[in-house]
């Protein structure tokens, strides 16, 4: 897809039936190669220098009842809002809660703040092109 502008968004039926379908947008080329790169070798170095304490090695599962299930009463998850905190792949721990697998393959994902509190991350996130999509033309599709 090309990058739309919220004008062309509101508009065009491909875009906004595939967002309604799909619950997300593919725009090819609204980062810049060179910006791809650097957010990549930054989440590597994230990932690199990450130091989780073993009671908070949380595999992240999308189903509720075994993500309650997994966690129990830890709340790691659920204050996780305002936090940059890490959410690792199942068997990727041994029973000592060591890593078995090279971490930057460990991980399910990175959340829940880090567009808030990566300083390069926050730039991308608070750029005009990627702001534009939360103008309020864009909200109605």
């Amino acid at each position: 897809l090309r990058i739309f502008s919220p004008k062309h968004l509101k508009k065009s039926n491909v875009v906004v039936v595939q967002y309604r379908d799909e619950g997300y947008l593919v725009l090819d080329g609204l980062l810049s190669p060179e910006e791809c790169d650097a957010l990549r070798d930054r989440m590597s170095e994230i990932t690199e220098q990450m130091d989780v304490p073993e009671h908070c090695r949380t595999q992240f599962s999308t189903d509720h009842d075994e993500q309650l299930k997994k966690q129990g009463n830890a709340d790691y998850f659920i204050t996780s809002g305002d936090k940059i905190r890490f959410f690792f792949e199942k068997g990727v721990f041994d029973d000592k809660g060591e890593f078995i697998v090279p971490k930057e393959h460990s991980l399910n994902k990175i959340g829940h703040a880090l567009h808030a509190y990566e300083p390069l991350f926050k730039a991308v996130t608070h750029s005009p092109k990627v702001q534009v999509m939360t103008e309020p033309s864009c909200k109605q599709m």
